[in-house]
């Protein structure tokens, strides 16, 4: 009986223990790019918590729209899967088309983290295997249509792309790869660009373009097109110098532990 109670209490204790770690770990909140949420913020969190007592809210709304959510003050930092001027841009075209009374401040501060790759993806069963620059630009802008048009089979490309103005990924591939061009109108577009595997995966004739963190894992199901490097940093954008919580994490993925995540 008194082996019991023991058990019981130490069992307590460490439920208690457990409790208190969690209710001492601060919590930071990061509005802002979907591929960096995917690809490591949300695989890192529970590591984050146990070896720096540091909880992340994560809100995957794109770039552009964490970006302004930092200047308004609602989040602590912005996750930016682009430069800081693609980045700026990026709030600029949410600013105009929410119709916000925002401006953008000067203090704005790219924490890099990481340099990530771009490519477009197909389905498995589509036998193209490379497409240039300028193939690529006309599939997007909608003056090639049909896959016969690129070396594959007599069908029609249907485009996958992002809905929400805010895409760094969206609007990288526009200004590398599209000279700034429009995307053709009668795209497929999508909430997220997370959900692009997926869409191709079920769409034998589709075509879109995701960072190779997606595209990881994923290799039966769809395939990388040889092509064009398409390259941005991925980082966290604050107003100024980061605060101690967002600098530690920071240096979690950009040198610590969750640099596995890479």
């Amino acid at each position: 009986m008194v082996k019991r109670r023991i058990k019981g209490v130490f069992v307590a204790l460490c439920l208690i223990t457990g409790s208190m770690q969690v209710a001492l770990a601060e919590t930071v909140t990061i509005w802002g790019s979907t591929t960096c949420q995917k690809s490591f913020l949300e695989p890192g969190k529970e590591l984050l918590e146990q070896e720096a007592a540091i909880q992340t809210r994560v809100i995957g709304v794109g770039t552009g729209k964490g970006l302004v959510a930092l200047i308004h003050g609602r989040a602590d930092a912005a996750a930016a899967s682009s430069s800081l001027d693609n980045a700026i841009r990026s709030a600029r075209k949410e600013i105009r088309r929410s119709r916000l009374d925002v401006s953008i401040p000067d203090d704005l501060m790219f924490n890099e983290i990481y340099v990530d790759n771009i490519v477009p993806i197909i389905h498995v069963s589509n036998p193209v295997a490379e497409l240039t620059k300028t193939q690529l630009k006309g599939i997007y802008t909608g003056q090639i249509r049909n896959w016969l048009e690129v070396g594959g089979p007599d069908r029609k490309i249907e485009v996958i792309s992002s809905s929400h103005t805010g895409s760094a990924t969206h609007m990288v591939f526009q200004k590398q790869v599209m000279d700034g061009e429009e995307y053709l109108k009668d795209s497929v577009v999508i909430l997220n660009t997370s959900g692009m595997v997926s869409e191709v995966v079920e769409r034998p004739n589709a075509i879109a373009v995701v960072s190779t963190k997606f595209f990881d894992g994923n290799t039966q199901l769809v395939k990388a097109i040889s092509g064009p490097k398409i390259s941005r940093p991925l980082g966290i954008i604050t107003r100024g110098e980061p605060s101690h919580l967002v600098q530690s994490v920071i240096d979690f993925y950009k040198s610590g532990s969750g640099r596995r995540y890479f």
